[in-house]
């Protein structure tokens, strides 16, 4: 089973990107046959690792969106558990979520962040040009950006 959380504010115009995203990502993969959990919430919090408390539980996708600055396109990172710069502030990242879910649960899974760049974060619903730009050349080609989730659910049938 792969975990897709989408995060963001669907209210603040490109913030919403990777709600929207997740979503999609998470309609294939189960159109594929994967088993998904679906989450979506505002932001990363402490409690949501208990959601994740699954057996079957082989990856984390964490979606979200980015400040766009000179990247244009969707990114899909492999996320680490191990911190270089520690920081006290009001967000916790998927590498903080990582630690908690191992130290605490003792589940250890792989993890990508999916990254929307996103350029607009006013008031609003409707996404900028550049990111709906970006949101749709990701989407004409995502069995290709999930193949890893796809091979995976391939080799369990054969096994």
């Amino acid at each position: 089973m792969f975990a897709v959380i989408g995060y963001g504010n669907a209210l603040r115009r490109d913030d919403g990107a990777g709600l929207v995203l997740a979503q999609q990502m998470s309609d294939f993969l189960k159109q594929n046959d994967c088993d998904v959990l679906y989450l979506t919430t505002h932001q990363l919090t402490p409690e949501l690792i208990y959601d994740l408390n699954a057996p079957k539980l082989e990856g984390v996708l964490f979606v979200d969106t980015r400040v766009g600055v000179v990247e244009t396109a969707v990114a899909i990172e492999p996320v680490m558990r191990e911190i270089h710069h520690p920081s006290v502030g009001h967000q916790m990242t998927p590498e903080i979520f990582l630690i908690l879910l191992d130290g605490i649960l003792g589940v250890k899974v792989k993890a990508w962040m999916v990254s929307v760049p996103g350029w607009d974060f006013e008031f609003g619903e409707v996404f900028s040009k550049k990111t709906q730009q970006a949101l749709d050349d990701f989407l004409q080609h995502l069995g290709k950006h999930l193949s890893f989730c796809l091979m995976k659910k391939s080799v369990d049938h054969v096994a």
